[in-house]
């Protein structure tokens, strides 16, 4: 579902791409969608052709990512780095995701890849993606 057909060099907000082929991953963007602030990303599918032109640049092989990536202002970010950065563009109370920055992304991708894991008995019929 891509909302906006610029590149992402003239884009003025950040776009989330996701996994169209995980059930979480669509319930997540669902979630976000109804807390971000308004016109603050663009939805773009990992497996659209548009996905494949931006993410390959950074990510030769990103055809094998199956996590959810953001880019704003040119920088990408995967796993828990994307929810930290899309965070500051949530509606209130949401934003204070935000400071989750404050943990070691270690221990934030820790977390990050337990909900991945167990995300299929956290949203029934969701298709099993990749970490």
């Amino acid at each position: 579902m891509i909302q906006n057909h610029q590149t992402h060099d003239t884009l003025t907000k950040g776009i989330i791409f996701y996994d169209a082929d995980c059930g979480f991953c669509q319930a997540a963007v669902r979630w976000i969608k109804s807390r971000a602030r308004e016109h603050a990303f663009s939805y773009v599918e990992l497996q659209s052709s548009y996905a494949k032109e931006v993410v390959q640049t950074k990510y030769p092989a990103y055809h094998q990512l199956k996590t959810l990536i953001y880019l704003e202002q040119n920088e990408y970010y995967l796993r828990s780095d994307a929810v930290v950065y899309m965070a500051k563009h949530f509606k209130k109370p949401w934003h204070f995701i935000h400071w989750i920055k404050k943990i070691p992304r270690p221990l934030r991708d820790v977390a990050y890849r337990l909900i991945a894991r167990y995300r299929h008995k956290l949203i029934a019929n969701t298709a099993p993606c990749e970490l």
